[in-house]
Order: C-alpha cells, then sequence, then structure tokens
C-alpha cells in the first residue's frame, strides 16, 4: 500500500500491490554523469503486481462500500513495476470479491509464474480493501490519524469523494444515521410550518373588542394562550 500520485482530486488515496519479490543488489553507476563509476552502493526494491481501481465503482462513508481493487491486465505497460521501499506506507489486507469470481483474461498464461501461487491458473477478478482490519488502517482511509499525512482531507473535493460529512445531494446516501437525522429535521419543519399557518389565524379569528384592548397597551387584556377556551387559543396552543 502506496500513496498515490494522482493530482487528480477523485482518485483514490492509495495504491496497492501485490509483492513479487524483494531484491537487494549491488550496483555501480557507469553513466556520463557518474563521479565514481568504481563505486559499488547498494539498492533494495520490490518487484511488484499492481493492482487498479474497479472503474465506475464508488466508495466511501456516503456509499457505504469498501474500496474495490482489481489487477490490473497484462497487456497494460504497468501491469507489473519496481518499487522503492521506502515509498510503502503499510501492509494492506484484501478481501476476495468471490461473487465476482476468477479469471484468466488478467494474465494470459496457464504455465508456471511468479504471479501467480503454484498451482493456481486463474486470478479473483476483483478484491475489497478492508480497511476495518485494524485502527490504524481505518483512520487511514477516514484521516485525521495522530502522524498521519491526510490524503482523504487534502481539499474539499476528495472529501466528498470519499465520503465526507460534506453533504452532497446528488450523491446516494446510505448512512443510516445521516437519513435518520434528515428525516427528523424534515419532519420537524413540516410542524413548524404547520404551526406557523395556524399562529397566522389566531388574531384573525379574534374579535375586535380583543384588538381594541391590545392595541391600548392593557397587560391584563392579553391573551397569552394560558386562559380561555380552547377555540380562542386555537392559534397560540403550540407556542
Amino acid at each position: 500500500m502506496v500513496r498515490s500520485p494522482e493530482s487528480d482530486p477523485k482518485a483514490h488515496p492509495f495504491w496497492y500491490a501485490q509483492v513479487l519479490g524483494i531484491f537487494h543488489a549491488i550496483v555501480t553507476h557507469s553513466g556520463p554523469r557518474s563521479r565514481n563509476p568504481h563505486k559499488q552502493h547498494s539498492m533494495h526494491f520490490l518487484w511488484v503486481r499492481w493492482f487498479g481501481v474497479e472503474p465506475g465503482y464508488r466508495s466511501g462513508r456516503c456509499y457505504a462500500r469498501l474500496p474495490k481493487v482489481g489487477f490490473v491486465p497484462d497487456n497494460d505497460p504497468y501491469a507489473f513495476g519496481f518499487l522503492d521501499p521506502s515509498f510503502v506506507i503499510r501492509g494492506c489486507h484484501l478481501i476476495p470479491a468471490f461473487a465476482s469470481g476468477k479469471t484468466s483474461d488478467l494474465l494470459s498464461t496457464d504455465g508456471p509464474t511468479a504471479a501467480r501461487i503454484q498451482g493456481s491458473v486463474s486470478d479473483w477478478a476483483n478484491f475489497y480493501v478492508s480497511i476495518f482490519v485494524d485502527r490504524d488502517m481505518f483512520f487511514r482511509h477516514l484521516g485525521g490519524g495522530i502522524g498521519h499525512t491526510d490524503p482523504i482531507h487534502a481539499d474539499s473535493a476528495k472529501s466528498q469523494e470519499e465520503g465526507s460529512d460534506i453533504e452532497d445531494n446528488s450523491k446516494p446516501r446510505n448512512d443510516a444515521r445521516y437519513c435518520a437525522t434528515h428525516a427528523e429535521f424534515e419532519q420537524d419543519s413540516d410542524d413548524s410550518s404547520h404551526n406557523s399557518d395556524s399562529d397566522l389565524d389566531g388574531p384573525e379569528a379574534r374579535s375586535d373588542d380583543d384588538s381594541t384592548d391590545d392595541a391600548d397597551g392593557d397587560e391584563n387584556d392579553i391573551d397569552d394562550g394560558e386562559n380561555g377556551t380552547d377555540d380562542e387559543n386555537l392559534g397560540y396552543g403550540n407556542l
């Protein structure tokens, strides 16, 4: 699991790869810009098979779905590569998407290959990224972890794509708490509107004498909705 170098605010914040080999090499640089062509350098690198984000799939708290990835097809020039170990954030936990089944289309070979477990001739079509495997992983995707570089809330656009609390009515909301809160808010709004209409009817239902008394400023005659019959308090009973 490495930090994504993509600048698109809607891009997933991490890249994932399967480690096929760990290499330690002693190399010398004999190119035209070499300062010492005879000096040996120790180099460490990983041989990896890259995963790509599933096209057209959306994940995050707004969608209540885990990120989904799959192996990059072997006809893509970036299906395999070498990686500096210092770029690795940590190991990740991938869960096969069993409903999607297996396929051999992502790596067109039936012979032995380092990219597959010995004896296997196919790959899982997709994997889910388990963001709940531990607290550290959860905060990597949620953002706000102590000592973490926070890619989730780098800007508001990425926050919305990854499922932040910023409201976007164009996206489906599968969060039960969100739905319950907004349903209650809408109900309260309807009740408030109904009560407001009733309040407006109250003064019109009062007699001319009451209106005259109020205009004179007589405190004892002000109708506060606590005295009188139910009919008289029709417009003020909910205040």
